[in-house]
């Protein structure tokens, strides 16, 4: 009996419930598995490694505080998350300005808020090709 390879495996950090049931509505009409956190777990990066997500939609700024892009950066650092795919989504022009280069430098994705629709799926499925590229090389 042949396995059924299974749909890509989303999280969304997200603080924002409202925002959190459109990537959940949005994606799963997409056919992704989805998995939306409301705050970064205290756990950080093992939580994130033992999800195993095929790509991680990050907000920059969780509670008020920059706490995604704390996460971010030990993401970055983890031998076990570096090669998850990032799309970063944020209404702070001023923290991807000031933070572009190293955006860059680690392959992130960015989608501003608000966000169109179709920007923010055209982007998950070229961030999912993108670590599909890595994965192979």
């Amino acid at each position: 009996m042949p396995v059924e390879s299974l749909a890509p495996l989303i999280l969304a950090l997200e603080d924002d419930a409202a925002i959190r049931a459109v990537y959940a509505e949005l994606l799963a009409d997409e056919g992704f598995r989805i998995v939306t956190w409301g705050d970064v777990p205290a756990a950080g990066t093992v939580a994130v490694a033992r999800l195993a997500p095929d790509l991680i939609m990050l907000d920059l700024v969780i509670g008020g505080q920059a706490a995604g892009w704390t996460l971010l950066a030990a993401l970055h650092a983890d031998p076990d998350t570096i090669d998850i795919p990032i799309l970063v989504l944020t209404a702070s022009a001023t923290l991807v300005r000031e933070r572009a280069a190293e955006l860059d430098a680690w392959g992130c994705g960015v989608v501003m808020k608000p966000f169109d629709v179709d920007e923010l799926i055209a982007r998950v499925h070229e961030c999912l090709a993108q670590g599909r590229d890595r994965a192979a090389s």
